[in-house]
């Protein structure tokens, strides 16, 4: 059980982590259009 377990625990935090490094790689991007 806990090895199928696992691996979905793993996909969700990566998913996790990349939605994270999208929204602020998005708001960096968001801020220097801002400036300009």
């Amino acid at each position: 059980m806990t090895r199928y377990l696992l691996p979905c625990l793993v996909s969700f935090c990566l998913t996790y982590v990349l939605l994270y490094l999208v929204s602020t790689y998005g708001n960096s991007l968001s801020g220097k259009n801002g400036k300009r």
